[in-house]
């Protein structure tokens, strides 16, 4: 299948309700918020073939209660409404994505979400279908609508199929009224492929989406336009002839090379991966030795390939593309983005700071991670007023920035990581940095955080020194290295 679902076309389709068999993975029983199946997501597992999507097989499925299905390993979350314009997850069908839920014994219907696997191989169905569902959430026994509508997964054409069934007043008068998102996303909300019309228009009559936010409009009642989907409406998304490669991603990064990988259900040929400097906007290239913008490329034929001679410290764009043949060639994937990782710096090596450029942004190559339940260290001048100890200024005196934390009561986990620093060329490898920490707190004993010096061994970190104290002045810590390894982090 394709890598950017836009470029499925939308043949006319066949009517293709209903199921009436299969596994029940949820039906309501009550009404209430609580047992209407209201924000409930499903896992559907065991295809009995692979369906390729996006250029990657998946043999399962998460169903959401809202109205559509997802691919990958992390399933959409319970309240996502708008499943197209979310990101999250490796992509996704939109039969009728919206607040919805089901309903118990009203007028003597109860709605249920259930799946199947119909035909024979090689022309099996894996059919997802939402039978008598609100096409809205509600709890109301005394005014319901039902709709019906399915999603189906076809073997060897990897067609996409949504289908609507027959929709009807349930009881009372049923009137209701929205948007809802119907159609395609890829691995990222820049990629999509789904339908549009406003409420002046016909549902049965949309067009094309135009934005990843782009939706039907609809009601239940009254005379149309909008409407409702008519008893057998189908969409049918087909994959093109020459599908691209998906799941693109990047490892293996240092300072002048990465690593490109992606993967193609049932491919073969070559492929092409362009790449450049970031923002780089490529364009397809037709044929091997012409470039369609300003970076570079190469043919390779294995799922991955080795990008070297980068700039350090540098963010790149990769697009990847596949060579059909006389099929000419697929469509880009999604851009990647990666950056190169920083060159190591020769000691004699010195950093105060100053080019720190926002809050929480420490000079280049520093590198400033937000542990679990921790905070940060910020970039200042002076630390902001109310935090102590206030009005303190680098240890020169001359206004230069310092990196601070609040600890002026409990601290939270924190680290400040310096880029590598060759030491190999120094007899004697001595590192420290000035500190200071004054907690004029009330409490009795007054709190003293300790701050430690470690330095990477090439698989651990070491600690040379630990400080815990309170002094109004700047106090200089220091240690002597006796491994070649990184220069200290600072934690807390």
């Amino acid at each position: 299948m394709h890598a950017r679902v836009n470029g499925y076309c939308l043949p006319r389709p066949a009517v293709l309700f209903p199921l009436v068999g299969g596994t029940v993975a949820a039906t309501p029983t009550g009404n209430a918020l609580a047992t209407s199946v209201d924000n409930a997501v499903f896992e559907i597992t065991g295809f009995p073939f692979t369906f390729s999507y996006n250029g990657v097989g998946y043999t399962s499925c998460y169903m959401s209660s809202n109205g559509f299905i997802s691919f990958g390993a992390t399933a959409p979350g319970a309240a996502t409404y708008t499943a197209i314009s979310t990101a999250g997850t490796d992509g996704i069908v939109a039969a009728w994505a919206g607040d919805l839920n089901g309903m118990f014994q009203v007028n003597g219907i109860t709605s249920d979400m259930r799946w199947d696997v119909v035909g024979t191989a090689p022309n099996r169905e894996v059919v997802l279908q939402w039978t008598d569902w609100r096409p809205s959430y509600t709890t109301s026994i005394t005014s319901a609508y039902r709709i019906n509508m399915q999603i189906r997964l076809q073997e060897t054409t990897n067609n996409v199929v949504i289908s609507y069934g027959p929709g009807a007043i349930v009881v009372g008068t049923g009137t209701y009224s929205g948007t809802r998102q119907i159609g395609l996303r890829g691995t990222t909300n820049a990629d999509y492929n789904n339908r549009l019309n406003a409420a002046s228009v016909l549902f049965t009559a949309s067009t094309n989406g135009t934005a990843n936010t782009s939706t039907q409009a609809w009601n239940t009642t009254g005379t149309p336009p909008p409407g409702m989907p008519s008893n057998g409406q189908t969409y049918t998304w087909a994959p093109p002839a020459c599908p691209a490669p998906g799941g693109v991603n990047v490892n293996g990064i240092t300072a002048s090379a990465a690593t490109v990988n992606y993967t193609c259900t049932a491919c073969s040929g070559t492929y092409v991966v362009e790449y450049g400097i970031a923002p780089f906007n490529t364009i397809r290239i037709w044929c091997y030795g012409r470039r369609g913008g300003t970076g570079n490329f190469g043919a390779c034929f294995d799922f991955s390939q080795a990008l070297s001679g980068l700039a350090s410290t540098t963010a790149y764009d990769v697009y990847v593309r596949r060579d059909c043949g006389g099929a000419g060639y697929s469509n880009n994937t999604t851009k990647a983005t990666f950056t190169t990782a920083c060159v190591a710096s020769t000691a004699p090596f010195n950093e105060n700071f100053d080019s720190g450029v926002a809050t929480w942004t420490p000079p280049t190559c520093w590198s400033n991670p937000l542990a679990s339940g921790g905070e940060q260290w910020r970039s200042a001048t002076t630390p902001l007023n109310g935090n102590n100890p206030t009005g303190v200024l680098d240890h020169t005196g001359n206004g230069g920035k310092i990196m601070w934390l609040d600890a002026s009561s409990d601290i939270l986990p924190n680290e400040l990581i310096s880029p590598l620093i060759d030491m190999s060329t120094l007899s004697s490898r001595t590192v420290g940095f000035w500190f200071l920490a004054n907690n004029t707190n009330t409490t009795v004993p007054v709190v003293q955080h300790g701050i430690s010096l470690d330095v990477w061994d090439g698989a651990a970190w070491l600690n040379l020194v630990t400080y815990y104290g309170n002094d109004p002045n700047w106090i200089k810590l220091s240690a002597v290295v006796l491994v070649v390894c990184q220069l200290p982090r600072h934690s807390g």
